[in-house]
């Protein structure tokens, strides 16, 4: 049986699949909104953005996204700890993607800044669930964050 992860490649609705183990749209859904994974606790903040500039094809470029994953208490993110896969849940529909970077932020070495790119072209203006998969030395926690606004750039 094939994959939801390839299902969703096939049909030209996300990037490369995440390197984590399949995960049904439920259980990515009831991911917490606060983890501890390596002994620190994470939170998170997201948003994705579709690009409409006038120099763009029709129907606009496809959906980029970002996450940043936020330790509780303004502690160093430990440097075992990495984002691996990211996915964004619009109702029954779900694009999964790997990150095309991860790095600490300019301000502090407390955030992890997450991209992803070349996501499907969903209509601004409607609020959608992101979903990270943290890994570290202890293991992989999903961390979540609903009511994400899908914003345009015009």
């Amino acid at each position: 049986m094939l994959s939801l992860a390839v299902l969703l490649a096939i049909a030209g609705c996300g990037t490369a699949s995440p390197t984590a183990p399949d995960t049904s749209t439920t259980s990515l859904l009831a991911a917490p909104a606060t983890v501890t994974l390596d002994g620190v606790s994470f939170t998170m903040t997201a948003g994705l953005n579709r690009d409409f500039m006038p120099i763009i094809p029709p129907g606009g470029h496809p959906m980029t996204g970002f996450a940043t994953v936020t330790t509780t208490n303004g502690s160093v993110v430990p440097t075992t700890v990495t984002v691996d896969a990211f996915w964004a849940v619009n109702g029954s529909t779900m694009w999964a993607a790997t990150p095309s970077s991860v790095a600490f932020s300019d301000t502090g070495k407390e955030e992890l800044l997450v991209r992803v790119t070349g996501g499907p072209q969903w209509t601004p203006g409607i609020l959608v669930d992101i979903i990270v998969e943290l890994r570290g030395s202890t293991g992989t926690k999903l961390l979540h964050v609903t009511g994400v606004l899908i914003t345009s750039s015009s």
